[in-house]
């Protein structure tokens, strides 16, 4: 096809326009595509830590997951308790690093900024 007539057919309405965003936004969405999975991971290991639990009759109160919590399922002493609390840890450290630099990068963006008063 030649110019003109991918012309006509944009003005027309028959084929869609394409957008490329700019590397930065580029960038910035993966980034927040890795995060994204970082706490899926996450969410999947707790999940597991949940059913292991029912699974042995243990019943913890509350979250399971705030600091006192983690102490006392470290207390249990399982080797696959451990196993994902250990998964757990790094990837918290993954997702709060990743967390910053997407503020950092993304702190400067009107539309950014717009959606942070949400909530």
């Amino acid at each position: 096809m030649d110019a003109l007539t991918l012309v006509n057919l944009l003005r027309g309405g028959y084929i869609a326009e394409s957008y490329v965003p700019p590397r930065r936004i580029m960038d910035l969405r993966g980034m927040v595509r890795h995060r994204a999975g970082l706490v899926r991971i996450r969410t999947i290991l707790k999940n597991k830590i949940h059913a292991h639990l029912l699974m042995h009759g243990v019943k913890i109160e509350d979250t399971p997951f705030t600091k006192a919590n983690v102490d006392k399922l470290r207390a249990i002493q399982d080797y696959k308790i451990d196993g994902y609390l250990n998964v757990i840890d790094v990837l918290n450290r993954e997702i709060d690093q990743i967390s910053r630099k997407i503020i950092i990068e993304a702190k400067d963006d009107e539309y950014v900024r717009l959606l942070m008063t949400i909530g």
